[in-house]
């Protein structure tokens, strides 16, 4: 996809590009570097100078179709906001609105903006939801809350899809430490630079800190998830205070002073966000803890912190040194006109002394030189000085001043020197303005082509693209990470039924099968296959009778079936997270002339992106699981089980349901719920009804291969019954039990 993104090289921006980009999508930005920073971002990107509010955004939105725009630019600034409200609105208003109404013309996919906690104010009542009023305390605040209603407004209205997302305290590498930032920065910066940490109040005020990076995940998460609400709060749900966090930092730099002060006026005493929405509708955690985050952000200041202390001093001092420069510019032309004007009264004075014959009047020269160098203004001066002049020498000469205004040729040389300065002076004002009009429009002009021309090469780049594209359409990158988005699950036994239209639409083949190995790694259990197949497989595979299979797990290499072996599939390949191989895939119909290198690389890039959609569906299984099973047992809650039963009839995959008669499973000292565990497939599940009663969820099985599961169980004093989903939404069993 094609991702636009405002701010891209500020604190937040940079990590949300790097997110989209290890994902595989291009990456566009907008920003005006008023405190974004290139060196932020070092990945492959195309990059706009422009404001947000620049009408010349339309041209960049008119040659270049997104799918997701990303608005993170703004006055971040609450004390700015206080003291100039107005460039507050305009920067977070009317620059929202522009790039909003852009990316509601060029029928955008989605929006998402970035808000903040700063508009729910101080509310009592925490942890803080999305329901919860909203009471801004700034304008910065309000202008975030401003921006919320207009998102809302163009969804509603236009039908563009706009998420807002409310950030708690977001911390991490590359935010900045000067100014107005955040108190992790401002306390490592106290702490890289030897000088005591302030504690405005008495540090029991707590925050709600969530890292940079699990911020650009959710991010992530809402650009290319559909999404049922239009804002969530995204926060750890976590609050820690001041004094912990100096406890924390302490574990990092044990050598940090402390110093308190009185709590600042405007302070809000506790802050925490709820993010129960974010994580049940988005399926999004935040992966970092406060320890971990801060070691991270810590190692980054030491590394690059000073030097970015380094490069802010240097900006100060360039900053000065054009100042300086400035001042002398504007000094210089006054300077040299009195060191002129010296000059031409020794001059004068020297040749009147010599007696000789005046050919040239100098004052005149004078005046002439500074009209054409300067203009109006230092003529001025000189025409001033030159009248001065010329009545001191008829006054040294020994006429009286009375006189002078009865003397024709002395206010003849005055209207002379008035006249030629000021003709002059405004014909050369005119043309400097006229030359400087030009200059700016001829500047303008270039930018604009500068810019057009950029778009005119990429348009050019994207042409060739798409014609590389149609030539090579059959089986392009392109195609295939659109068909894998179907992956784009957190539930591992959704990904195994999509794998299989997967990989029958890229390796266009029929009769995929997808086995999981056990748990003792000594079998092979049929998980999902083809809806069409007519091939009859044994639902389990011992692997120590089919060495090819054991070959596959242990060397997590790519099968071939070259010597055309009919009991054998013709293609196989290995599901491998970072702990363990967890299946295999197994291509039976395929047409023989397939069986090449091309075919081999294609399938390893499909099993290794399959792969990585199971690692990132565990590690969200692992972050949730106490709020999915019941403590310390593999049984699913109530929602989570009837979730799974409506999936598998959506999905129209065959499944038994079990009903436990032991109803003392709960009791402290039985231990059914282990060996259940034991005694049921890794892909089969345990889940209660609304009546804490027990059922088991076999995939895949028909009611005759249950009955041999009930069989083991009873072996084990665990009595089950076979019943049809409506008994576990309590009506009564249609099958009898086996005794």
């Amino acid at each position: 996809m094609k991702i636009l993104i405002t701010g891209g090289y500020g604190f937040i921006g940079s990590h949300v590009a790097e997110r989209f980009y290890e994902e595989g999508h291009e990456i566009h930005i907008i920003d005006n570097l008023s405190s974004g920073k290139k060196s932020n971002l070092l990945i492959k990107h195309k990059y706009y100078n422009m404001d947000v509010r620049d009408k010349s955004c339309e041209e960049i939105f008119s040659n270049t179709y997104f799918d997701v725009v990303i608005h993170l630019a703004a006055q971040n600034s609450t004390s700015k906001s206080v003291e100039d409200p107005f460039f507050d609105a305009q920067s977070n208003i009317l620059g929202l609105i522009n790039i909003l109404s852009l990316a509601k013309d060029s029928l955008a996919k989605k929006f998402v903006f970035s808000s903040s906690s700063a508009v729910y104010g101080n509310t009592p009542q925490l942890p803080i939801s999305e329901s919860s009023p909203c009471h801004p305390l700034c304008p910065y605040g309000m202008s975030k809350h401003a921006g919320e209603q207009y998102c809302q407004l163009f969804s509603e209205m236009y039908g563009l899809s706009a998420v807002s997302l409310r950030f708690s305290n977001v911390y991490g590498p590359r935010q900045s430490m000067e100014g107005e930032s955040g108190v992790i920065p401002v306390f490592i910066d106290k702490i890289l630079k030897n000088k005591a940490v302030t504690i405005f109040g008495n540090g029991k005020q707590t925050r709600d800190f969530i890292y940079v990076e699990d911020v650009a995940d959710a991010i992530y998460k809402v650009a290319t998830d559909y999404t049922n609400s239009p804002v969530y709060n995204i926060s750890t749900n976590k609050r820690i205070s001041i004094n912990n966090l100096i406890v924390e930092l302490k574990m990092l730099e044990p050598s940090i002073e402390t110093i308190f002060a009185e709590q600042r006026e405007g302070d809000i005493p506790h802050s925490l966000l709820s993010n129960n929405k974010a994580v049940q509708e988005l399926h999004w955690v935040p992966m970092h803890e406060i320890h971990e985050g801060l070691k991270k952000t810590y190692a980054w200041y030491q590394e690059f912190g000073n030097k970015e202390s380094v490069s802010e001093k240097d900006k100060v001092t360039s900053d000065h040194e054009k100042n300086n420069i400035s001042i002398y510019k504007q000094i210089l032309p006054y300077v040299e006109n009195v060191l002129v004007f010296l000059l031409v009264i020794f001059l004068t004075s020297t040749i009147e002394k010599s007696e000789a014959p005046i050919l040239i009047d100098l004052k005149i020269i004078y005046i002439i030189l500074f009209g054409v160098v300067y203009g109006l203004k230092q003529v001025t001066i000189s025409v001033s000085l030159s009248c001065v002049l010329h009545v001191w020498q008829i006054y040294d000469r020994g006429h009286d001043l009375l006189s002078l205004l009865y003397n024709a040729d002395t206010l003849i040389s005055l209207a002379v020197y008035i006249f030629v300065g000021f003709v002059l002076g405004y014909s050369i004002e005119n043309r400097k303005l006229e030359l400087e009009f030009k200059t700016d429009e001829m500047s303008e002009l270039k930018t604009k082509f500068d810019f057009l021309y950029s778009l005119y090469n990429e348009s050019k780049f994207v042409r060739n693209e798409l014609q590389e594209q149609i030539i090579r359409n059959e089986d392009s990158f392109g195609k295939i990470y659109r068909t894998i988005d179907k992956l784009n699950t957190l539930e591992p036994g959704k990904i195994f039924d999509e794998a299989i239209k997967v990989i029958e639409e890229i390796m266009r083949c029929k009769d995929v099968y997808i086995f999981s190995v056990s748990k003792g790694n000594n079998f092979l259990r049929l998980v999902s296959q083809s809806e069409d197949s007519l091939i009859s497989l044994n639902k389990s595979i011992r692997l120590e009778d089919s060495p090819v299979f054991y070959e596959i797990i242990e060397e997590k290499t790519i099968f071939i079936n070259r010597d055309q072996n009919k009991e054998l599939p013709f293609m196989m390949a290995p599901i491998v997270t970072t702990h363990k191989v967890l299946g295999v895939i197994a291509i039976y119909q395929m047409e023989f002339e397939s069986l090449t290198l091309y075919k081999k690389n294609l399938l390893s890039i499909v099993s290794n992106l399959i792969s990585s959609a199971f690692e990132r569906a565990y590690l969200y299984q692992s972050a949730i699981i106490k709020e999915k099973y019941i403590d310390d047992t593999a049984i699913l809650k109530e929602q989570f089980f009837s979730a799974l039963i409506k999936d598998k009839n959506e999905t129209k995959k065959p499944y038994v349901l079990l009903k436990v008669l032991n109803n003392h499973w709960q009791e402290a000292h039985t231990d059914i719920p282990y060996q259940l565990e034991q005694n049921i497939r890794e892909f089969d599940a345990m889940g209660v009804s609304q009546n804490n009663q027990l059922f088991i969820l076999l995939s895949n099985t028909t009611k005759e291969e249950a009955c041999f599961v009930m069989q083991r169980l009873q072996k084990i004093y665990i009595e089950t019954e076979l019943v049809e989903e409506v008994e576990y939404y309590g009506s009564s069993p249609i099958n009898a039990s086996i005794t």
